[in-house]
């Protein structure tokens, strides 16, 4: 597991697995402890799972991984 802030820029990552990520971009700045970020990237085990859960609340997305 990482944690990686950028300086300079509203971005925060948390990563672990190397089966893929998402990224969340939020319209306003969210606080997460000290920092104020914009976009979050995350990696998951379970992509369509978290996709699925997202898009039962409301939340749309876009998959932007290549298709082989």
């Amino acid at each position: 597991m990482g944690v990686r802030h950028t300086l300079g820029t509203h971005d925060l990552s948390f990563g672990g697995s190397a089966h893929g990520g998402i990224c969340l971009h939020y319209r306003q700045r969210v606080r997460i402890g000290r920092l104020c970020v914009s976009d979050l990237y995350l990696t998951v085990e379970d992509l369509e799972g978290l996709g699925a859960a997202l898009t039962a609340r409301g939340i749309a997305g876009q998959d932007l991984r290549p298709r082989r």
